[in-house]
């Protein structure tokens, strides 16, 4: 595999979330029917490693309705309503995407505009073991949920055929965790344990770009 198409799969896999990331009851923050125009633009991410920017980075373009995704010959579309929803708290935007293996559920990114740019932030489970304590817990209620391939009434329940999350094995006694999630809660996991900290940082870039359909 050549380095443009090892970034478009490792950037694109994290924007459209894995089972492995920390999944939430809502996605908290003031609901926004269209992507807010200060987060539009066409935006680059190089990695220090690569020798050709021109043809290796990803290439990212945000506008009204979606967000594509481009690495060479390579793009991706990710339609708003569609595929993520977004909201806004303070000055950064909470985009959410339905979780792949519970669709009640939520995964979370966040997006912060910054000079000449965006930073972008993930919202991960820092360990995957069910018995100890995550950063996120020390913020939002914790919930334990059994690992089930049939609805469980009153409870998120697990897309028919979806993928087995980390730590459970299909058919067993097994507990996947959820937080119950609220604007200020998460407002403050995000300025105490993300903000400024652990973002990727996506370079604004001038003029328009084409995007192959």
């Amino acid at each position: 595999m050549n380095l443009k198409h090892f970034f478009f799969l490792v950037f694109s896999s994290m924007l459209l979330f894995s089972c492995s990331d920390a999944k939430f009851t809502s996605i908290p923050g003031q609901y926004q029917d269209m992507i807010p125009s200060e987060l539009f633009g066409n935006y680059r991410f190089t990695s220090k490693d690569v020798h050709s920017p021109r043809f290796d980075s990803l290439f990212v373009q945000i506008s009204t309705t979606d967000i594509k995704l481009s690495v060479g010959s390579q793009s991706m579309t990710k339609l708003n309503h569609t595929d993520f929803h977004i909201h806004k708290i303070k000055d950064w935007y909470v985009l959410g995407f339905a979780d792949k293996t519970f669709k009640s559920l939520y995964n979370l990114m966040v997006l912060q505009p910054a000079k000449d740019g965006l930073r972008v932030y993930f919202i991960n489970e820092n360990n995957f073991n069910i018995n100890e304590p995550t950063i996120i817990s020390k913020y939002m209620e914790p919930r334990d949920l059994l690992f089930h391939h049939e609805p469980l009434i009153g409870q998120p329940s697990i897309a028919d055929g979806g993928p087995t999350p980390p730590g459970a094995a299909p058919g067993g006694d097994n507990m996947i965790k959820y937080y119950i999630t609220s604007e200020e809660q998460f407002r403050n996991y995000f300025d105490m344990e993300l903000k400024d900290k652990d973002f990727v940082f996506l370079a604004r870039e001038r003029g328009m770009r084409k995007f192959r359909k």
